[in-house]
């Protein structure tokens, strides 16, 4: 199977450049179709190429009229009515959208989705007009992180949310995902919930705290990681005389030296990690960990104070 060149489309009036295409072309009842494409060279912007039935070029469209807006992909709501779903380059980090209702002709800003997509392309599936699914990636600290999301059910005034919808069956999680529905549908501000730092614990004696990645699934995303680890006997217990000990972990990513688990195993590593999780969540370096002053004496103070790093894999 080979290609060959069939013409250069005139796409602009000075230079014919910087216009990408990554998405297949949507198809036409009359045997055209629509290219979605993008311009990156100084202002960004997503257009949309219409050819003939006879793969003639007739003319481009502006999909957006906001900068900044780049890998447009195209979603079918009807015959002639679709959904076009962007990365947004700009500061906000969210996916952006546009809608046409007359096949490509002409589109209107619609608002942005309530999935945050920092850095990164992104497609899109749908499975029927009311039924999408959207690959992206929520983290900005990485590409190596894929979500699929699907909150909406194939009922347009239905929304899915906590255990039904099988990703994260914690209580907290379900009350935190009902609060973004009612703040993108009511308060006029999308609002999306990232699942991938979700602080947990086990009420055990000794209690476990954990947030962010295992060494293991650190590993499989990162091929290797820093661990950082302290085993301590609690400085109450030097005086009641038991011997229980508490046992802490960092993963640390190592180009950005972003913190992507904590772990714990000890007395209150619930309440802890709770404080803990906040600074995984933001993102926070080993370095900004290690700036923290400590308060003394504290078990949580062993966190700001790891130094003895081992790489795994070796």
């Amino acid at each position: 199977l080979s290609f060959a060149p069939v013409r250069v489309l005139p796409l602009s009036w000075l230079w014919n450049t910087s216009f990408l295409a990554r998405i297949a072309p949507m198809p036409l009842a009359d045997g055209g179709m629509v290219l979605p494409v993008y311009f990156e060279l100084g202002r960004k912007y997503p257009v949309a190429l219409r050819f003939d039935a006879k793969g003639d070029f007739k003319g481009m469209t502006r999909i957006s009229s906001r900068p900044n807006l780049l890998q447009p992909t195209l979603l079918p709501l009807g015959e002639s009515s679709w959904l076009a779903l962007m990365r947004d380059n700009s500061l906000s980090g969210f996916v952006a959208a546009a809608r046409t209702d007359d096949g490509g002709t002409s589109w209107r800003d619609v608002p942005n989705l309530a999935l945050i997509n920092p850095d990164a392309s992104i497609a899109g599936l749908a499975l029927n007009p009311q039924q999408l699914l959207l690959a992206h990636n929520s983290s900005p600290g990485t590409r190596r992180v894929l979500d699929l999301s699907q909150s909406r059910t194939s009922v347009e005034n239905i929304y899915a949310v906590g255990d039904v919808t099988d990703r994260v069956q914690l209580t907290p999680v379900a009350i935190r995902e009902g609060q973004a529905v009612a703040q993108t549908l009511f308060g006029a501000r999308p609002v999306s919930v990232a699942h991938n730092n979700i602080p947990s614990a086990v009420f055990s004696q000794p209690p476990v705290g954990t947030v962010g990645d295992t060494e293991a699934q650190a590993i499989a995303k990162y091929g290797q990681v820093e661990v950082y680890q302290s085993t301590f006997r609690p400085m109450k217990h030097t005086l009641s005389g038991r011997s229980e000990k508490t046992y802490m972990k960092l993963i640390v990513e190592p180009k950005t030296q972003k913190v992507v688990g904590a772990h714990m195993v000890g007395p209150d590593a619930p309440e802890i990690i709770q404080g803990i999780g906040i600074a995984v969540v933001a993102g926070l370096t080993k370095q900004q960990f290690d700036e923290t002053v400590g308060i003394h004496p504290t078990a949580a103070e062993e966190f700001v104070t790891m130094k003895e790093k081992l790489l795994r894999p070796l």
